[in-house]
């Protein structure tokens, strides 16, 4: 940051202290944010045009992960790791993953959970135990 300010400096004939005072002007601090999301745009498009040219797309890589998940144990050697993770990869895209809202239930609350489900289903109540 201070080499591109003393850069500035010398390619504009200015002092340092009056390109810090220019940058410090509302109007100059608005087009340097403007200049930045410009340019981070541009940079992420180039980034994706380059991936696409490789032929790396958000399809291609769920699509791979689908290969993988589907394979036969035989070719993985037995082990079943590699389908499990893209698997679980598969689903953190596709937004399959949710936290479990019975996971921080209690014995008890569980319990209660199927009794009441139970009274539903049989239109019966059973006693407490």
């Amino acid at each position: 940051m201070k080499k591109n300010r003393e850069a500035a400096a010398l390619r504009l004939g200015w002092s340092i202290k009056e390109v810090l005072n220019c940058l410090k002007q509302p109007h100059v601090k608005l087009y340097a944010i403007e200049f930045r999301e410009r340019f981070i745009k541009t940079m992420a498009q180039m980034e994706v045009a380059a991936l696409k040219k490789t032929g790396i797309t958000r399809s291609s890589i769920e699509s791979r992960l689908m290969d993988l998940a589907l394979m036969d144990p035989e070719q993985t050697k037995g082990s079943i790791d590699g389908q499990v993770k893209a698997l679980q990869a598969l689903g953190n895209i596709i937004g399959l993953t949710k936290d479990d809202p019975l996971e921080r239930k209690s014995d008890e609350e569980l319990m209660d959970l199927v009794m009441s489900a139970r009274e539903k289903a049989t239109g019966k109540t059973s006693p407490v135990q």
